[in-house]
C-alpha cells in the first residue's frame, strides 16, 4: 500500500489497523488516526465518515511541529544552591 511517499506492506498496514482498533476500544474514542509528522494519514479506524481526514491529519502534524519547535528554543534550566 502506498500512502504519499510512505510505503507499507499489507501485513504492516493490518498490524497498524489492529493496534488502532484496540486503542479505539480501550479509549472509548469514536475515531483514531495514525498520522506521520508530515501530516500524511497512514491509517484510521472508527467512524471516519463526516471527517475531513486530510485536513485533520495536516492540523495534527502542524500542531506537533509547532509545539516541538517551541521546546527546542527554550533556555536550559539552571539550578544553583547556596550554602
Amino acid at each position: 500500500m502506498t500512502l504519499g511517499r510512505f510505503i507499507l506492506r499489507e501485513a504492516e498496514f493490518q498490524a497498524f489497523q489492529a493496534i488502532l482498533r484496540k486503542l479505539l476500544s480501550d479509549s472509548y474514542a469514536k475515531v483514531v488516526f495514525l498520522v506521520d509528522k508530515n501530516g500524511t494519514l497512514l491509517a484510521s479506524v472508527g467512524a471516519t465518515e463526516g471527517f475531513d481526514t486530510t485536513s485533520l491529519a495536516s492540523l495534527a502534524a502542524g500542531n506537533i511541529a509547532a509545539t516541538g519547535d517551541r521546546g527546542r528554543h527554550r533556555e536550559p534550566v539552571q539550578v544553583r544552591h547556596r550554602h
